[in-house]
């Protein structure tokens, strides 16, 4: 099932929608909610380690439903085509979870006094055992979509215009970090609103964008149905059972790029990721109104690194169509561990002003990093689409959350129990000892590199 004819920007625009509702999903859950949420539940002392806690389960939970889905959907002969009955399916149970989590927002069972049993591990409080059930039920439902949607860009788009197909998906992944920035960053700032229910309100209008986008992708795609001939020669539980094959002696360089990108993405997870705690924590440490003041701080930043990435990711996309994916990939990596080690001498103080934004010697900092991350994500999915065999696009790339996944485990869960041991030594440590976490996995990332070849129409 390869594409022959050049998609319209439409059509780019179109195969990509759902992305902006997963997008927005996830960079408001991680980037805003959990951390406005969990110092309400647990104290700030635990806040760290419960987060990694919930990114580690949940991420285990990803890194096995995206290529098992991604594998089914490669064989799949539904009439509305092999990816779209896995988007709804994933979609509809995507709503049941956000509610659970809407729920346990509102903490009604500490209100009423239930707790967990005395002996129970980490926290008594019910309502956050709620949030963690509903959570890794959101990280399996969501994958459920996310496996099958990873092979619409091999089956739609010829291998010679996949590069500017994977820039548009960059930009739409980048721009939902700045819409999570712009929008939930200021619903959770508004004084006027409790945290929780500020957080409820963002959980509504995340369900809304997901039905939204989720039917701009289904009705906007010209996806047929899989004939019998096309369907891989193994039967479905095969299928399942080889989501994870994967042979560095058949494909050296996809295994080399998956662990390039695992470094990469994990250094890029440290210094997104804890940005909210560190500026409630170190910038605003003793303002009585730092957990609204945060969001908005942390929105301003991601907002200018946003429009950093948006600015850069498209061109650099199209150029890597020309002159190759790995020069893009090591000045990107380069350019993003630079920023990682200037992290840790930049304390937000204010430089100048651009309108009501006080820039700050933070958020220049953040500019570069947005810089590097550009230029790494312009060219790592189109460079993965090279490399994937096209009868099997979902399932290989299904297998690269394995590096993404992977990374946010390195980010999250490592970078979340180094955070609450750092900063119980001396306050603030923790967030030190992650960014200098994040410069290494940069610089491991960028190693890695020159052992992947350009492969562009070699692939079986």
């Amino acid at each position: 099932m390869t594409a022959t004819t050049r998609p319209t920007w439409l059509e780019y625009l179109t195969m990509n929608a759902f992305f902006i509702g997963l997008g927005y999903l996830w960079n408001s859950l991680h980037q805003f909610l959990l951390f406005a949420m969990l110092p309400l539940m647990i104290g700030t002392a635990k806040q760290g380690s419960a987060y990694g806690m919930m990114a580690f389960a949940g991420l285990i939970i990803a890194i096995v439903v995206m290529p098992a889905a991604g594998a089914l959907s490669d064989r799949s002969t539904a009439r509305w085509g092999r990816r779209r009955p896995f988007m709804i399916a994933g979609t509809l149970l995507d709503l049941v979870f956000l509610a659970a989590i809407a729920f346990a927002f509102g903490q009604p069972l500490t209100a009423s006094g239930v707790a967990m049993p005395a002996w129970f591990p980490f926290t008594p409080n019910a309502d956050f055992w709620i949030l963690f059930v509903a959570y890794l039920g959101l990280q399996f439902a969501s994958n459920i979509a996310n496996g099958p949607i990873q092979g619409l860009i091999p089956d739609l788009v010829p291998e010679e215009h996949r590069g500017v197909a994977s820039g548009i998906k960059t930009v739409i992944d980048i721009a939902m970090f700045v819409v999570a920035a712009l929008i939930t960053g200021r619903l959770l700032g508004r004084s006027d609103w409790s945290i929780a229910f500020a957080a409820q309100v963002v959980i509504g209008a995340i369900a809304l964008g997901l039905v939204v986008t989720l039917a701009i992708n289904v009705l906007g795609i010209r996806e047929r149905q899989l004939t019998a001939a096309e369907v891989p020669s193994r039967t479905v539980g095969a299928a399942v059972k080889r989501s994870f094959e994967i042979s560095r002696e058949r494909d050296p360089d996809y295994v080399w790029l998956l662990v390039s990108r695992l470094f990469i993405l994990s250094g890029i997870g440290v210094v997104s990721n804890f940005a909210q705690p560190y500026f409630k924590d170190v910038v605003l440490a003793g303002n009585p109104n730092a957990e609204h003041l945060a969001p908005q701080l942390v929105g301003d930043l991601l907002t200018i690194i946003g429009i950093m990435i948006v600015l850069v990711t498209v061109p650099a996309g199209v150029l890597s169509d020309r002159l190759g994916r790995k020069p893009f990939s090591v000045i990107g990596g380069i350019v993003g561990m630079v920023g990682a080690v200037l992290l840790l001498f930049v304390r937000h103080r204010p430089l100048f002003a651009l309108g009501s934004l006080q820039v700050t010697d933070f958020i220049l900092v953040g500019t570069l990093i947005g810089f590097g991350i550009a230029l790494f994500n312009s060219t790592g999915w189109a460079w993965a689409t090279d490399l994937v065999p096209g009868r099997e696009a979902a399932r290989y790339l299904g297998i690269s959350n394995l590096a993404t996944g992977g990374s946010q485990i390195l980010a999250r869960t490592l970078g979340g129990f180094v955070l609450d041991i750092g900063n119980a030594q001396t306050p603030g440590a923790g967030y030190n000892a992650l960014f200098v976490i994040g410069a290494i996995y940069f610089a491991l990332g960028v190693l890695v590199l020159p052992k992947i070849r350009e492969t562009r129409g070699n692939k079986t």
